[in-house]
């Protein structure tokens, strides 16, 4: 609208100016040698403006014919770029659809149109990866280096082909060089704190998980700081106990419910005397994940407690979460200690009434020993939790630990071990079927998280994507006690279990 009002206005104004100049009197008179012109002014000024345009026409076209070798230069050239840039897209997409051949041609087109510039060359390098010629594709990523905008690019091939080779140290000083290049750029920060972790440097770990801080979720920053402080602590702890303190208080803040961290921190405000700031620390972390090694550091808070009171403690701790498998554990553990053992049969029966894992076989075993001085009934306990499903535990990466670790060892993931159950593999026949061919195989998928329990069930379970797989050396359907007349005989006459390995090694 305010275009198409100034247009209007202009035009308003040339024509009001034509007009003035029309109604003025007088003439122009031009004396050139022999010639004499004598116009209006009217006239004379259309005409200056007819020449002034004429004189712009033959310019542009003295210009246009002059440029013509240029322009044709251009037009070739970018044509040229055209063809480089469809190749370098072609070959791209080549190497997504893992075609070796069609990716081998644009990287040559693209070299031939383009020359070495970084495309070409990030093509030419995914290229010989692909063709697993490792030589051509460190020869196109080590080319990068030459060019200021694609160093970086060229850093971060050379430290994954230097990873895929098993050159851990090589991968580092890439990863080493594109960090001091680029101060924020992940992936470098990550190889180092990875690096960092392995060699169980925590306060260079730390370091560097605060310069990455904005790279990463809120959450997932607080909780990997909070394992990276635990682990700082834990190695702290016998040597300065004060530092460890700080960071362990540190690290309960940001994760409330990190076990590692609570335990650790309640074991040094003991050392303390603070017995009533560890046990409230227990407690809150109990409600939020229940856990044995919480139970046990809140039992035996106190050293030289009778079982009586022990017991006592149990209570007071179990009063939450009082239906979780491990707070029936801890209880029944508590009465067997204080010789209470018919309390002992009331918080066990929920739990052996499915399929009760090993510890809860084994406490019954300990159970009936002291009670009833059985040791056939104990027997068959023991025998029973040979076969029964594996507790909790600590777990990452397919690698099963009794302690935690801030890191896998596998994959040096931060944060990577989780308390839970292990997956089994089982095979099994039905009893009942006398045509059956061959064994069934199932997977056994636990619950991802301990504080789940396993549910009962006799439908095969379907298979689950894990690969980690730990075999069972016998049938999953629980026999029960054993009450047979012969079950003792044959669970002394049995051989032992072969020992069971992860991934069938």
């Amino acid at each position: 609208m305010i275009r198409a009002l100034s247009i209007l206005i202009l035009l308003a104004a040339a024509a009001t100016g034509l007009a003035w100049l029309m109604d003025l009197r007088g003439g122009l008179l031009l004396n050139l040698g022999p010639y004499q012109i004598e116009t209006s002014l009217a006239v004379a000024a259309i005409g200056t403006l007819a020449l002034a345009v004429t004189l712009a026409v033959m310019w542009a076209c003295i210009r246009f014919v002059i440029n013509i070798p240029q322009a044709l230069s251009h037009y070739y050239s970018g044509r040229k770029r055209d063809k480089g840039y469809q190749a370098v897209a072609r070959g791209m997409m080549a190497i997504g659809m893992g075609d070796r051949k069609t990716a081998e041609r644009a990287s040559r087109d693209a070299d031939h149109f383009l020359g070495a510039e970084p495309l070409v060359l990030l093509l030419q390098a995914q290229s010989a990866q692909l063709s697993g010629d490792r030589l051509a594709a460190d020869r196109a990523f080590r080319t990068m280096l030459e060019h200021d905008d694609a160093k970086t690019l060229g850093l971060r091939g050379l430290f994954i082909e230097a990873q895929r080779h098993g050159n851990p140290e090589e991968a580092l000083s890439f990863a080493l060089q594109a960090q001091q290049a680029q101060p924020a750029l992940s992936w470098a920060n990550e190889a180092l704190l990875e690096w960092h972790c392995q060699q169980q440097d925590w306060s260079q770990s730390l370091v560097l998980l605060q310069r990455m801080q904005k790279q990463l979720d809120k959450t997932l920053y607080r909780r990997q700081r909070a394992v990276l402080l635990t682990a700082y602590a834990t190695s702290l702890h016998k040597t300065d106990a004060e530092t460890a303190l700080d960071l362990a208080q540190e690290a309960v803040k940001l994760a409330p419910d990190l076990v590692p961290a609570t335990v650790l921190l309640a074991q040094l405000l003991i050392k303390r005397d603070d017995l009533r700031k560890a046990s409230r620390l227990l407690e809150a972390c109990w409600s939020l994940a229940p856990h044995p090694d919480l139970a046990h550091a809140y039992i035996h808070l106190r050293h030289g407690d009778s079982p009586k009171d022990r017991l006592t403690r149990a209570e007071v701790l179990t009063r939450q979460n009082p239906d979780h498998s491990d707070s029936r554990y801890a209880l029944a553990l508590c009465a067997i200690e204080a010789r209470d053992f018919a309390r002992a049969r009331v918080l066990l029966d929920p739990e052996i009434a499915n399929r009760p894992t090993t510890r809860f076989c084994l406490l019954m075993a300990r159970l009936e020993q002291l009670e009833s001085h059985d040791p056939s009934a104990a027997q068959r306990w023991l025998a029973r939790a040979s076969r029964a499903p594996r507790d909790a535990a600590w777990i990452a990466d397919g690698l099963v630990s009794d302690q935690w670790a801030a890191v896998s060892p596998v994959t040096g993931r931060i944060d990577a071990f989780k308390w839970m159950y292990p997956q089994e593999s089982i095979t099994f026949t039905d009893p009942d079927d006398n045509d059956a061919p061959e064994p069934v195989t199932v997977t056994l998928a636990a619950p991802k998280m301990a504080s789940k329990t396993i549910p009962d069930t006799k439908k095969p379970i379907p298979r689950t994507s894990s690969s980690v797989v730990f075999p069972l050396v016998t049938s999953p359907d629980d026999p029960g006690p054993m009450n047979e007349p012969n079950d003792d005989d044959a669970a002394q006459s049995s051989k032992p279990p072969k020992p069971v390995h992860l991934f069938g090694g």
